[in-house]
């Protein structure tokens, strides 16, 4: 087990980050010490869907409509996105990808935190859990890369050569979640933060982050921040479920459209 392999009692820091529940649930029995705090992020799980449309039929209508929508608007503007997966991503199309992403560092007056290379080697290492979304085809100039595993496909960082309505979305989450349902993944992560992502389905998970703090000043302060802050982000963390949305059990199954 990790916390019989670490020793952590002589730093000065030590914290546990983005970890799954099993893992974060092992510390905190080998370290009851640790202090613990709570954050949300975004994520799509899959419920039995079966494909995307399957997936549209379990939201409202409104919602339904819109998605539907806002994936046209794409297709309207001549922009079609496909997905390459492992060795199909050759050099053209990763360095096509590293031009988008350092584009949306550079609207910003600075360049991206990584370089060329560490995409190559990504792909090489494991190639085939490497993704990208919107690679070149034609005139398309988005891309999204993503990393995938036995379960979930983890999505982050994405640009555009093109100033495109609705793009980012397509790019970066109804690809993401096509790409689940059609390869068996039960989870998608795109990244961090995003209200605007419960709309698109994506629920919000409860996280737990676990630290340790040698100074009992500084351990003290924080341990009280974060049991004030634990309750605000639960509050938080159940108001966002009752933005998601998708119907009522009662009602799947119940309404025609699809």
């Amino acid at each position: 087990m990790l916390a019989d392999a670490w020793e952590i009692g002589n730093l000065s820091s030590w914290h546990l980050l983005f970890a799954e529940e099993a893992e974060v649930a092992g510390w905190q029995a080998a370290r009851p010490e640790l202090l613990a705090r709570h954050g949300v992020q975004f994520q799509w799980r899959d419920r039995g869907y079966g494909d995307f449309t399957g997936f549209l039929a379990a939201m409202t209508c409104k919602r339904r409509k819109a998605i539907r929508r806002e994936r046209r608007i794409v297709a309207d503007q001549g922009l079609s996105l496909h997905r390459l997966e492992g060795e199909a991503i050759d050099a053209a199309a990763l360095e096509h990808f590293y031009r988008c992403y350092e584009i949306t560092y550079l609207e910003r007056g600075r360049h991206g935190y990584l370089n060329l290379e560490f995409f190559r080697r990504l792909r090489a290492s494991p190639p085939e859990a490497l993704l990208l979304s919107g690679a070149p085809r034609r005139q398309l100039a988005a891309a999204a890369p993503g990393l995938q595993g036995a379960r979930t496909l983890y999505g982050r960082y994405w640009g555009s050569e093109v100033v495109a309505d609705c793009l980012h979305f397509e790019a970066c989450y109804y690809q993401g979640i096509e790409h689940c349902l059609e390869r068996g993944l039960t989870a998608f992560d795109p990244g961090t933060q995003g209200e605007h992502k419960l709309t698109r389905g994506f629920e919000p998970r409860l996280l737990t982050s676990l630290h340790h703090i040698a100074d009992p000043r500084l351990r003290d302060a924080v341990a009280r921040f974060c049991a004030e802050e634990r309750t605000q982000v639960r509050a938080y963390c159940r108001a966002a479920e009752q933005a998601l949305p998708f119907r009522d059990e009662a009602e799947i199954g119940s309404v025609g459209e699809r």
